[in-house]
């Protein structure tokens, strides 16, 4: 969370007793899920539920928007941090200074 959205939240009234959320599941303002690389999405998603993304869609009658809400990486048709890191065509473009450091480890 941004200083200046905690700032905002603390105008609002809200104090330590409030619920944060955790910082990925932030709404990134300024986002839509038109910022998100299909190509990348549809790939992980693919790989990861083994169906088509295309067929989900049309076979549970869900948009895109409210699959990414599903999935954790979207509210309110805005991506949240974590859908912005991972799947964002330009992250750079909404969080500059942000970046994505990962090891992936086979155990055998």
């Amino acid at each position: 969370m941004e200083a200046i959205e905690l700032i905002e939240l603390i105008a609002r009234g809200e104090d330590s007793r409030t619920q944060f959320k955790q910082a990925d599941e932030v709404p990134v303002q300024g986002t839509t899920t038109r910022d998100l690389d299909p190509d990348h999405f549809r790939e992980f998603f693919e790989k990861q539920y083994e169906e088509p993304l295309a067929r989900v869609l049309e076979r549970d009658s869900i948009s895109l928007a409210q699959l990414l809400h599903n999935l954790g990486l979207a509210r309110d048709n805005s991506l949240n941090l974590a859908g912005l890191m991972l799947f964002g065509r330009y992250p750079q473009r909404h969080r500059p200074a942000f970046t994505v450091k990962a090891v992936s480890m086979e155990s055998r």
